[in-house]
């Protein structure tokens, strides 16, 4: 299969290592905002319907390999199930030793891909851990949205909106909302990132009557008792 130049502009962890700015928080006001006027509760169909899977259980993955889901179905639901474990894994990597990211990058690259991806993943972690340091580090993230598609039998286009939160002893809350690409290449039996880009938002707006909790005691305080929904989230 011919090479697929590698694209790393702007990644989620680049984001991160640059700084982006914090949005003000929702709150009790922002809910009831948003709520003023409805009519009553959901009915059981609306809440049937959010309840629905977005991407189908037997797309994947059937295994871990190096902290990495894997194990996908070679079609476009498989290579979005694996889109959204990638994005997931990745976040994991902020409070991964060095040497663990190292590894779990590995298991997501294509073989042509795989050290301009290894050296562009480790740059950025090391980014992010000087300015946030390792203290009490963590990173939370959830997906919101997904979709995929086939580019051929053996190649497939994947977009994740997500967001993730970042803290440490030096950061109470680092938010960001993005949105990443994959080009996907299906190889030794299981798809690999062949090409990953992001790019910011979209951004939803948040309620302006409440400033971002400020400290990270207070942050902390707040979230004592809570884990992230996204399971494998760094902590």
């Amino acid at each position: 299969m011919r090479p697929v130049r590698v694209v790393l502009a702007a990644t989620f962890l680049g984001a991160l290592a640059l700084g982006c700015s914090t949005a003000p928080g929702s709150g009790p006001d922002a809910v009831a905002e948003q709520v003023a006027g409805a009519a009553g509760p959901p009915s059981a169909t609306e809440t049937e319907l959010d309840a629905e899977p977005r991407v189908d259980a037997d797309a994947g993955p059937t295994t871990v390999v190096d902290g990495v889901p894997m194990g996908y179905r070679p079609d476009a639901q498989g290579a979005e199930a694996a889109a959204r474990e990638f994005v997931r894994a990745t976040a994991s990597m902020v409070t991964m030793a060095p040497e663990a990211a190292v590894a779990a990058q590995r298991v997501m690259a294509a073989s042509a891909a795989e050290e301009d991806l290894v050296a562009s993943r480790s740059s950025e972690l090391q980014n992010i851990w000087g300015s946030a340091g390792r203290e009490d580090l963590s990173y939370w993230y959830t997906p919101i949205a997904s979709r995929a598609s086939m580019r051929g039998a053996e190649e497939a286009l994947a977009e994740v909106w997500y967001v993730g939160v970042l803290r440490s002893s030096l950061t109470p809350g680092l938010q960001t909302w993005r949105t990443a690409s994959f080009r996907l290449v299906w190889e030794d039996d299981d798809w690999r990132v062949h090409e990953e880009s992001e790019v910011v938002g979209p951004v939803p707006t948040s309620s302006l009557r409440e400033p971002p909790t400020s400290t990270s005691a207070e942050m902390n305080s707040l979230l004592e008792g809570f884990e992230p929904a996204w399971a494998g989230a760094g902590r």
